[in-house]
C-alpha cells in the first residue's frame, strides 16, 4: 500500500471508548483484573487506540523518507 494523502483507518466498533464500554469490554477488563486494575487497563488500551492514527502517519512518513533516501543515492551515485 502506498502512502496516500487521504488514509482512513477502520478501527472497528470497539475502537472507541464509549462503544467498547457499551459492548462489554470495560466490564470484561474489570472482571478479569479487578475494578482498579481493570479500569486502568481499559483506559490505557483506549489511549493506545487514540494514538493509532498518528502512529500510522509517522510510519508513512518514515517509509517515504527511506524511499527518498534510496532514490537520492541512486541519482547521486553514492
Amino acid at each position: 500500500v502506498e502512502c496516500l494523502l487521504n488514509v482512513h483507518l477502520i478501527r472497528g466498533n470497539h475502537g472507541t471508548a464509549d462503544i467498547n464500554a457499551l459492548f462489554g469490554f470495560r466490564i470484561e477488563c474489570i472482571e478479569r483484573m479487578g475494578e482498579r486494575d481493570g479500569i486502568w487497563a481499559w483506559h490505557q488500551i483506549n489511549g493506545l487506540f487514540n494514538w493509532l492514527p498518528l502512529a500510522a502517519l509517522i510510519r508513512c512518513l518514515l517509509d517515504t523518507l527511506k524511499e527518498l533516501s534510496f532514490h537520492l543515492r541512486l541519482i547521486l551515485g553514492l
